[in-house]
Formats: C-alpha cells, structure tokens, sequence
C-alpha cells in the first residue's frame, strides 16, 4: 500500500470524531453513532473536504515519486 495511509488514517479519524461531536449538539437520537456525518455547509464539512482532497493529493504524488524511483532503479 502507497499513498496517503497513515496520514489519511489520522485526518480520517479526526473528523469521524467531529461528526460524532456534532452529531451529539444536534441529533440526540441518532441510532449509531458510526453514523455520523457533516451536512454541506456545516461548520466541518469544507474543512473535511479540503482535508481529503489534500490526502489524496498528497497519496497521488506520493505515488509518482515512488514509480519515479522504481523507474530509475531498473535503468
């Protein structure tokens, strides 16, 4: 595996933890709380989709390098 695995574990996890916390202000019933989720134009859901669009960048160019190398590495 490449990319943006543990760094996107991390940004992954913060915002799961956000959703509950908002989920908690704003649905007192929620069934399960893996269930949580940002609503557009909630106070967290820019930021979540800046955030994975940075991992996945990031998971893109991470990738390039290492293809770069194992190119280089069979010349």
């Amino acid at each position: 595996h490449s990319g943006s695995r543990g760094v996107g574990n991390a940004i992954g996890n913060l915002f799961i933890e956000l959703a509950k916390a908002d989920m908690r202000q704003h649905i007192a019933n929620l069934p399960d709380k893996d269930l949580a989720y940002f609503e557009e134009g909630s106070r967290h859901f820019d930021d979540y989709v800046e955030a994975v669009g940075w991992a996945q960048d990031f998971a893109r160019q991470n990738r390039a390098l290492m293809m770069h190398a194992v190119i280089e590495a069979a010349r």
